[in-house]
């Protein structure tokens, strides 16, 4: 069966319907005209009535399904869909589009369309139906016991912004905002279990509808004793199929579920997955205000750029009168092995493009797949870190990082911390216990400290070979091979270690799943380092010119070349005036491999990058380049991929480049012996003891099956469930 991927220009129809569905109608109505995605700060203002519905019960059920292994995601996702699926088309009944999906809870918006008064009735009348399908929810079976679902919800009319924020780079996000999304929120904030409350803007217009009044102008809804059949249609239904190709649609999502989605494998994006959610608090724009949009997406960008670098996915922008947040994950749809650091990076960022944000960071076992029904679906995340990442950032004053559930090798190799105060969490028996981040670890050389390795003996003795022989002048290229989790990553720091110690100048980068469609972006860490400019800054012309001389004024004159590689415009010069097309990067690869020769004879290097199935072409072409060229100089070339054959199971097939002059180093799984070592020394780290079943450490080495990621995720997940596997039924 031929592969379908990002690219394939004919796309079969029920896929193209499933992923028109991660968009909401609304949105769909205006790209129908457009060629591509919006541009980012375009504004749609229009009066709608808005309808804000949470439910409460999902995170406890997907805790505890989570321990019933793969059986129990594939029940979470049943139990999500078959609720999630009913109230979408109650809001397409009622003429309504759901908005967004906050984890459990749904916005959905009401436009007049010239007639307020009747959106309105619809929309209260849409939540009244809700309610009383609640009742099919009171008792649910499931292998993990009987639970019970609460709903509650929160109307209000008025005014809407509709815009885009985001960039080609990562993604482009829908961001709906105005008073009437803050005023159905504060409604639901008075609501209780199983009441629908109205904002003052509606609480007064609504006729035949008993309601008893709250403080504040709020009013409670009685249950209507009977449903009024719908009489409006979504405006989903009559949207042409063809009318938003596919390729628009994926510039609103992450790849990795997009491929996964168009090659028919969208049941492998549920699952309950180790997760790091990053809620940052942030002063965006007055949304009533002229180019509110333009405004937010300028205030952002920095922050997703901040994203694509580290490889984060953000998940959702939400802007209210009580302040504006975005939620960032890692490891969700894509795992890397570092989440936890690549997290922990990210806030560090944070506080340099938002310096007055607010930030709380958790890390811990959750759902995460597609929630929704037929007509609107998101990817999405359900689980208590997500409540304890959105408290974090409450609790944080301006300013502020707050971190709780990460491994203490996370935290203590990539930031330095504080305790602070424990505070209590909805839901939670136990007080969460944060710290408070000061600031990044301090390292030497700039290199990030070696993780315990365990085992490994043969590979790290090739690699030693591998620096000692560069340290004499005989260039290699070395490629680290394994499936996710087998230990790439660890090796590399262990190498990076052993090359300072030897005297190299390391210099590294990663690839990341969302550029592989830019090129140069692979590497373009790598090669601005290389020329000593200012990590994550953006250099401009005269000190990329003024770099470039430095390691060789007859270098200079070629500088215009590296533009692309860079993402500047750079001026040409006589040299390089008119060059075009294979000449130009042919020109490229011998101005890089000048670079790098000329900082080699200043002592030996290691050019390091990581996850190279994610490799993009033009980043793969220089790589190949400088591959073949490093005979008899005093550098080595480490590179980290997934095995070719290896497709990844959420439709995404990495592609590491050909490298014919490397030394591939395959990396098996850990055998029993070492696996019982890495279980003892994890345990330990994460509970301050060792077992005395040998049971308990035999059933992690058998899940674990050889992968060190997947034993040291299992034993993560089991302390965030509070299992000691001191107590006697641990084993």
């Amino acid at each position: 069966m031929p592969r379908v991927g990002p690219t394939t220009p004919l796309v079969a129809k029920e896929e193209t319907r499933r992923l028109r569905s991660y968009l909401p109608a609304l949105v769909l109505e205006r790209l129908t005209t457009a060629h591509g995605p919006e541009t980012p700060g375009t504004e749609h203002r229009f009066g709608a009535a808005a309808l804000f519905a949470d439910i409460s019960g999902f995170t406890s059920m997907s805790e505890a399904l989570a321990a019933t292994g793969k059986g129990g995601s594939e029940e979470m996702t049943e139990l999500l869909n078959d609720y999630f699926g009913t109230m979408v088309a109650l809001v397409d009944a009622y003429g309504g589009s759901v908005t967004t999906f906050g984890g459990d809870a749904l916005t959905a918006v009401f436009p007049y369309r010239g007639h307020s008064v009747r959106a309105i009735r619809r929309a209260v009348r849409c939540a009244n139906d809700m309610q009383l399908e609640m009742g099919r929810y009171q008792m649910i079976p499931t292998s993990a016991g009987p639970f019970s679902l609460a709903f509650k919800a929160g109307l209000a009319a008025g005014p809407v912004l509709l815009t885009t924020i985001g960039d080609e780079r990562l993604r482009f996000e829908p961001v709906i905002a105005g008073t009437s999304i803050d005023g159905c929120v504060a409604a639901e904030h008075h609501a209780s279990p199983g009441t629908i409350v109205l904002h003052p803007s509606i609480a007064a217009t609504i006729a035949g509808v008993h309601a008893s009044p709250l403080e504040g102008g709020f009013a409670a809804v009685e249950p209507f004793l009977g449903r009024r059949r719908p009489t409006s249609g979504s405006s989903i239904g009559s949207l042409d199929a063809r009318a938003v190709d596919a390729s628009t649609v994926r510039a609103y999502m992450h790849p990795s579920v997009a491929v996964a989605i168009e090659s028919g494998h969208g049941r492998y994006l549920n699952e309950h997955r180790r997760v790091t959610a990053v809620f940052t608090a942030f002063d965006g724009p007055d949304p009533t205000r002229r180019a509110a949009g333009a405004e937010l997406q300028r205030v952002l960008s920095p922050a997703l750029d901040a994203v694509t670098e580290t490889g984060g996915h953000l998940l959702q922008v939400d802007t209210g009168d009580k302040g504006d947040t975005f939620i960032v994950l890692f490891g969700a749809p894509v795992a890397h092995g570092d989440d936890e650091r690549r997290a922990l990076t990210f806030a560090l960022r944070l506080r340099e493009v938002l310096p007055d944000a607010r930030i709380g960071v958790c890390c811990g076992a959750m759902f995460c797949g597609e929630v929704g029904g037929d007509s609107r679906r998101t990817y999405t995340t359900i689980g208590d870190p997500m409540n304890v990442a959105a408290r974090l950032m409450q609790r944080a004053n301006r300013g502020v990082t707050l971190v709780a559930g990460s491994s203490e090798e996370a935290v203590h190799g990539t930031v330095r911390v504080t305790p602070v105060d424990a505070l209590t969490v909805k839901g939670r028996s136990q007080p969460v216990r944060p710290l408070s981040i000061a600031g990044p670890t301090p390292r030497s050389g700039d290199t990030p400290p070696a993780g315990e390795i365990v085992g490994r003996r043969s590979e790290r003795e090739r690699l030693r070979r591998r620096i000692d022989g560069a340290v004499r002048g005989r260039g290699r290229t070395v490629v680290i091979t394994g499936p996710a989790g087998i230990g790439k990553s660890r090796l590399v720091e262990d190498a990076i270690a052993t090359a300072v110690q030897h005297g190299l100048a390391v210099h590294r980068d990663w690839c990341r799943s969302t550029t592989t469609a830019t090129p140069y972006a692979s590497i373009r860490g790598l090669v601005g380092s290389l020329l000593g400019l200012e990590e994550g800054s953006v250099p401009d012309e005269r000190r990329v010119r003024n770099a470039v001389a430095g390691i060789d004024a007859g270098l200079g004159p070629r500088s215009p070349l590296l533009g692309p590689v860079l993402g500047i415009a750079i001026s040409d010069t006589d040299v390089t005036r008119g060059i075009t097309g294979d000449l130009r990067r042919e020109l490229l690869d011998a101005l890089m491999l000048d670079i790098v020769a000329h900082r080699a004879e200043r002592g030996p290097l290691m050019l390091c990058v990581e996850d190279c199935h994610w490799l993009d072409p033009s980043s793969g072409h220089l790589v190949s380049a400088l591959s073949e060229g490093l005979s008899g100089m005093a550098i080595l070339l480490l590179l980290t991929a997934r095995a070719v054959s290896e497709a990844d199971p959420r439709g995404q097939v990495p592609t590491p480049p050909t490298m014919p002059h490397a030394e591939t180093i395959p990396l098996p799984p850990l055998d029993d012996r070492d696996s019982l070592r890495l279980a003892r020394a994890t345990v330990r780290r994460a509970f301050g003891t060792v077992p005395h079943s040998k049971s308990y450490l035999d059933w992690l080495v058998e899940r674990a099956d050889g992968n060190p990621f997947f034993l040291e995720e299992t034993v993560h997940l089991l302390r965030d469930r509070d299992i000691d596997p001191g107590e006697p039924t641990a084993g």
